[in-house]
């Protein structure tokens, strides 16, 4: 986030910076830390759901990704993912989100 951005026009911004593409932001679906156990730093980590008109991106010239696609949601419990909130993800997908956000507390894994 850049000073003076709130967090829905900083995951907007970086969405269209980093990939090209133009989203609208949704519901706050997840949160958690990510604080190691010698505290030398902390990460707070948001999990929004977004929509898009298309699909169609592709890593921007003065992105700092090295790559980016979409994966059809079958692939997903076979991904790394880390810090891992893969069930909380497919349980909310299942679910529809009914609980809104919820707060999963410190997820750092060394």
């Amino acid at each position: 986030m850049e000073f003076g951005e709130s967090v829905e026009e900083a995951l907007t911004r970086e969405y269209r910076e980093e990939v090209g593409l133009p989203i609208q932001v949704g519901q706050m679906v997840l949160v958690h830390d990510s604080i190691p156990p010698n505290r030398h730093r902390q990460v707070l980590n948001l999990y929004f759901l977004v929509t898009a008109e298309h699909f169609n991106i592709k890593v921007t010239p003065d992105a700092v990704l090295r790559d980016a696609s979409f994966y059809p949601l079958e692939e997903f419990p076979r991904m790394t993912v880390n810090p891992d909130v893969k069930s909380e993800i497919l349980e909310g997908l299942k679910a529809q989100w009914p609980e809104g956000c919820r707060y999963l507390g410190n997820r750092w894994k060394d």
